[in-house]
């Protein structure tokens, strides 16, 4: 079984419907559950969690072959690298607790900088606390998020900016986690 955290965003879905349509066993794990649905119709099977409660976590990733994981804050929150810091000692904590044999972690750029440079920070944060638990883990740093570019879709339609923007190709968080090497029993 594969345990997704966060698995209503974007890469989590993709990751969840990539391993469906390969036969495997999804945990999706979300804390909204209107946004459970689309997961359920899928196949998956649904763990309703909050993030900072570090043994509800653990019971929903417990005896995942896998766990794919990504952290994005609350939009409703009024202090977000405080909910961060508290996220990522819960899961780090459920990952202990849980002794899970592989992690996929989805980071983002800045993760490197060792100064404060804000929400990147947290990510490195993350990356510090994942390399002191035992297991495999792949990190992967994303460089860029297309919500972030929203705020700027508005002038760059107004200015008629017609440039095309990259755009990731969610498939590849999915293939790596369901990659042979990742699919195998340890």
């Amino acid at each position: 079984m594969f345990a997704i955290v966060g698995a209503a965003g974007k890469v989590g879905y993709s990751t969840s419907l990539a391993l469906r349509k390969a036969g495997f066993p999804v945990r999706a794990i979300l804390r909204n559950p209107a946004k459970a649905k689309p997961l359920a119709d899928i196949g998956c099977e649904i763990a309703l969690v909050d993030l900072q409660d570090s043994e509800a976590l653990a019971e929903a990733i417990a005896n995942a072959d896998a766990t794919q994981v990504i952290l994005p804050p609350s939009s409703q929150t009024k202090d977000t690298v405080r909910e961060m810091q508290r996220a990522i000692e819960s899961f780090i904590a459920a990952l202990e607790r849980t002794r899970s044999k592989r992690v996929l972690a989805i980071s983002d750029y800045g993760a490197h900088v060792a100064s404060d440079i804000g929400m990147p920070s947290m990510f490195r944060l993350f990356e510090a606390r994942l390399g002191l638990i035992e297991g495999q883990k792949l990190i992967l740093r994303s460089a860029e998020h297309m919500e972030g570019w929203a705020r700027f879709a508005p002038t760059a339609i107004a200015l008629r900016c017609s440039a095309e923007l990259s755009r990731p190709h969610r498939q590849d968080t999915a293939d790596d986690l369901s990659a042979r090497s990742w699919s195998k029993p340890l």
